[in-house]
């Protein structure tokens, strides 16, 4: 049999929808699928493609009994491959890499790298100084908060530097809008950005899948248009439709490939009406 042809046994972490395709198209390509749910509830805990279905603690509500069970589950059974297929359950195999890799084989960055791209300062900051297309972006502390809103152009958006979707978004019109929002937000969600406003109006908002290797290097980028999203202000998609944009495979490349990223990664993009 031959090295393409050998039957692996794969570990998927996620009970959301997206883990469905996976498990399905590894199963008709021959593998043994393992989904580890957190509730027997849980989708991929009902497919007919699970060889064995776990029960472990829910890694949103207990995210460090998630990382036990799994280094102790890895270790005992030494799985081909593990899958994290979202932005939870892969954090914690990037925060866990150094100890998973000796058991299994997982396609996440290090450590530092997932954080580094997790925080949206962080990845703006890159893309300025490296020259990749992205918003306007500031970095406003308490301490002047009232300065910066006197001077800068509005609207604008405020946005947590980590979070999922469009969870803590708020669009501000006027100085005494994020002047108003601004402590209230960061309370709740931790440090803020503050971006130049694009205007959605003859815009499209765009997402981009990326894959990149063990070396960092990209091997695969699908572009993806959203028609439509949610909230309708600007957040996260609810309709896609697949299209070819070399020019944002090209900005995607630069900076997956300069911040060293490994693995699936997903770019949020938007074009702006004003200048194209």
């Amino acid at each position: 049999m031959g090295e393409h042809d050998r039957r692996l046994r794969v570990l998927i972490l996620d009970d959301g929808r997206q883990c469905l395709p996976f498990m399905r198209a590894l199963k008709r390509a021959g593998h043994h699928v393992t989904v580890a749910c957190g509730s027997r509830l849980s989708t991929g805990y009902f497919s007919r493609y699970a060889d064995r279905r776990l029960r472990w603690p829910d890694y949103f509500k207990d995210p460090d009994g998630f990382a036990a069970i799994l280094l102790a589950y890895v270790r005992r059974h030494r799985p081909d491959a593990t899958l994290a297929l979202g932005d939870v359950s892969a954090r914690i195999v990037a925060m866990e890499k150094p100890e998973l890799t000796r058991w299994t084989g997982v396609a996440v960055p290090d450590r530092e790298i997932w954080d580094q791209a997790a925080d949206k300062a962080k990845t703006m900051r890159y893309c300025m100084d490296h020259g990749i297309p992205c918003p306007q972006t500031y970095f406003p502390g308490n301490d002047d908060l009232e300065a910066f809103a006197r001077q800068v152009t509005f609207p604008v958006m405020m946005k947590p530097c980590r979070g999922i979707g469009a969870i803590g978004l708020h669009r501000a019109d006027t100085a005494d809008d994020l002047l108003r929002c601004y402590g209230e937000l960061r309370n709740r969600h931790g440090d803020l950005i503050v971006q130049e406003f694009i205007p959605i109006e003859g815009g499209t908002q765009y997402q981009a899948e990326a894959f990149l290797d063990s070396d960092s290097r990209m091997k695969v980028c699908m572009v993806i248009a959203k028609p439509r999203f949610f909230p309708v202000t600007g957040g996260t998609s609810c309709a896609n439709v697949t299209i070819h944009r070399p020019d944002i495979q090209e900005s995607v490349r630069r900076l997956l490939e300069g911040i060293r990223w490994t693995g699936a990664a997903d770019v949020d993009l938007i074009l702006d009406p004003r200048d194209g």
